[in-house]
């Protein structure tokens, strides 16, 4: 059997119409986040759509809802709301596809299926952010701020979802420390895109920031930076989500998008062209990808696997029980491959505690890695 604690197998199984209804059923179980691309499946028996119809968020209730719908206008015939939900279905799991971080290899033959008014944007050519980690979007991992490093600079990889609180606290407090950083060559700085509050929150806002965000460095590459932290100035509460407007005129005008490189944002972020970049990153920086190119071992920074403890959901030294992975959670901050203390950055008031200037940003840093 196939090992379907993998998000990639299992998502690439859930997916396949030859994939079995108890293999099906494996993956529902091992892969809450891939209970509407069951839902989908042809494969997927009664009982299997019954069991998701009670189970989960509201994706798997849909999908499995317009499953059923479908189903029985096969079955008995094609009333409105059976026909409808020909093309609701694949809506419905597409958004749930992109919360979930699958990419078009995954995905592609929902999107292909979608509704004729939405699936010339969501089968546009996609691309990768020119200052991304990879040209190969399935290789996703982070986005490096432009800069000439001097030969003794840090490698500081920053773990952030634009949905998550603390890191718009961490972004809000230190942005320009970090900024400073990168331009003078005392770092080498890499944001890597998380998606996954999206299945928390139950909403697609992380991955649409991210799709923006990524869009900005394919427009101008030294806006990437300026529109990244406006997405985190402009933070709504978690949950809430950040609207269209905002991702597409208000947060370019704000970071100084202008004239034809605004043109090139807005034609990207229509298209969603850089929708496979954005869901990639997610899998790539949560599990043990290994980097292609030197020095990190790992997509997430890591030269080593972090360590979960499964029964409280908590980092641990402990390499006997815990489980080995990637980033679970944000921020996070690796210095040179080595994860640090972010939250030695703050007082007891959540206020920065160190200074907000580069010199102590770097000091605290060099400190933090032991060196």
């Amino acid at each position: 059997m196939a090992d379907f604690s993998d998000f990639v197998i299992a998502a690439r199984a859930a997916k396949n119409p030859e994939t079995s209804s108890d293999d099906l059923t494996q993956i529902a179980a091992a892969q809450p986040t891939l209970r509407p691309l069951v839902a989908a499946n042809p494969s997927a028996d009664s009982s299997l759509i019954d069991w998701l119809s009670a189970q989960g968020d509201n994706f798997t209730k849909a999908a499995a809802a317009a499953r059923k719908a479908t189903d029985a206008g096969q079955t008995f015939g094609a009333t409105s709301s059976a026909r409808s939900a020909r093309w609701v279905l694949p809506v419905i799991v597409a958004v749930a596809i992109v919360a979930a971080g699958i990419g078009v290899s995954v995905g592609h033959w929902v999107w292909k299926s979608g509704s004729p008014t939405t699936s010339g944007v969501l089968d546009a050519p996609q691309v990768a952010p020119p200052d991304g980690n990879s040209t190969d979007v399935t290789m996703s991992a982070w986005i490096q701020v432009p800069g000439t490093a001097k030969p003794d600079a840090l490698i500081v990889d920053v773990q952030f979802d634009y949905q998550c609180p603390y890191c718009g606290k961490l972004e809000q407090g230190y942005d320009k420390a970090f900024a400073d950083l990168a331009a003078s060559g005392d770092i080498i700085l890499r944001y890597h895109t998380r998606t996954f509050l999206d299945r928390i929150t139950v909403n697609s806002s992380s991955t649409m920031a991210g799709i923006a965000a990524a869009c900005a460095d394919v427009a101008d590459s030294s806006k990437y930076v300026p529109y990244h932290n406006t997405i985190f100035t402009n933070q709504p509460q978690e949950g809430t989500g950040y609207t269209d407007q905002q991702l597409r005129s208000d947060f370019a005008t704000a970071a100084g998008l202008t004239g034809d490189a605004l043109t090139t944002f807005q034609a990207c972020y229509d298209r969603r062209a850089t929708r496979d970049w954005v869901a990639y990153s997610e899998p790539n920086n949560a599990g043990l990808i290994n980097n292609p190119n030197p020095p990190n071992t790992y997509l997430f920074g890591g030269n080593a696997p972090l360590y979960y403890d499964p029964s409280t959901g908590q980092m641990t030294n402990d390499t006997t029980n815990g489980q080995a992975s990637g980033v679970g959670g944000t921020p996070m901050i690796l210095v040179n491959g080595n994860v640090i203390n972010w939250g030695g950055l703050f007082d007891a008031n959540g206020n920065p505690a160190i200074g907000e200037t580069g010199d102590a940003l770097l000091t605290y840093l060099k400190q933090a890695a032991g060196m």
